[in-house]
């Protein structure tokens, strides 16, 4: 990629809002990729007061366009905003794999990849309707500290954990050897219980 190519600004997103204070606000939001999966985002807006700067990187990037254009239709998003669609177009200039792979991820559910469990480390029970409680587990993630739901027969759980400031699921399979801590941890609390 030469540094042309690398510092150019890109138009994302035009917008008008009647509701200012001191009359109609105008913004046009420009993104510039500045290398190494980091992105300057300059929103240029009138009255000039709020314009301002902001660094993302290429996940944090997708995910604040997504949210943004999620808010301007009031939260149906069905199809790509124009943010985000201005930024897929960007994407496929074939200068930001890792940007096309994670707007597609988000719009498909196959990104963020799931965090890696480490350790499941106890078992717990929460309510989630009236009278029902469910059997869930705590699980020591490369994230931090997660949930899972207990296993199907096919070893399927939903892993619930923290990902780039918002708890997500991931539907995954657990190992043999995982499959046996749960197991045993079910098993030590039928024994407590008796």
């Amino acid at each position: 990629m030469t540094d042309s190519q690398e510092k150019a600004w890109h138009q994302i997103f035009q917008g008008m809002s009647a509701g200012g204070i001191n009359g109609p606000e105008t913004w046009t939001e420009y993104v510039c990729y500045e290398g190494n999966g980091c992105w300057k985002l300059f929103v240029d807006s009138h009255p000039e007061s709020l314009s301002s700067t902001n660094s993302f990187n290429s996940a944090e990037l997708g995910i604040w366009a997504m949210e943004r254009d999620y808010e301007e239709v009031d939260g149906e998003a069905s199809e790509r905003g124009e943010r985000e669609q201005n930024l897929l177009e960007i994407a496929k200039t074939g200068l930001h794999d890792d940007l096309l792979t994670i707007l597609n991820g988000l719009r498909d559910g196959s990104w963020p990849p799931p965090p890696k469990i480490l350790r499941i480390t106890k078992i717990y029970t929460v309510s989630r309707w009236r009278g029902i409680r469910i059997t869930m587990f705590e699980a020591l993630t490369d994230h931090g500290v997660g949930s899972i739901t207990s296993p199907n027969q096919g070893g399927w759980v939903t892993l619930s954990a923290e990902a780039f400031g918002a708890t997500r699921s991931w539907r995954i399979t657990l190992s043999n050897e995982q499959l046996e801590v749960i197991r045993d941890l079910q098993k030590a609390n039928i024994d407590n219980k008796t």
